[in-house]
């Protein structure tokens, strides 16, 4: 470094009555070279880091979901739930009834709305804690297919 200002000094002392600077051209090259390769790098790491920190956030924040399908006190089917549906669900009340209403169309017919009616006749419940939907198929509004065996 020092040799490269001492290089540019020694420039601009010889040619100072020509008001021009004369760099080598190599140095140049070198310099926007070595200058892009480095901002490249920090680009990628960058993204890499925040990419990381962003998965690890929606991770914490939505992951660890489970739907629970009971028929009176015995689980018939447990099933964990991906981060990236749990937020879909969570955020959107329409893809929860969605998703859920596939999860049970195996066993039977739902012939109530599984969100609101289903959370006031204790059709579905929601544990915010565990993280769990849990599912009665032995409820009223629920329609039990005799094709399907649930034990």
């Amino acid at each position: 470094m020092k040799l490269y200002v001492s290089l540019i000094v020694e420039q601009v002392r010889k040619n100072f009555h020509r008001r021009c600077i004369m760099f080598p051209l190599i140095d140049l090259r070198e310099w926007f070279w070595s200058g892009l390769l480095l901002n490249f790098t920090w680009l990628v790491l960058t993204i890499a880091f925040t990419s990381g920190i962003r998965r690890l956030y929606l991770k914490w924040r939505y992951g660890g979901w489970n739907v629970i399908s009971m028929k009176g006190e015995d689980p018939i089917l447990t099933r964990k739930v991906s981060t990236n549906k749990a937020r879909e669900c969570l955020e959107d009340e329409s893809e929860k009834a969605v998703f859920l209403k596939g999860i049970i169309s195996p066993y039977g017919r739902l012939t109530c709305d599984i969100i609101e009616e289903g959370l006031k006749n204790s059709l579905l419940e929601e544990d915010k804690r565990s993280r769990e939907w849990i599912i009665h198929l032995n409820h009223p509004g629920f329609e039990l297919e005799s094709r399907y065996n649930t034990k």
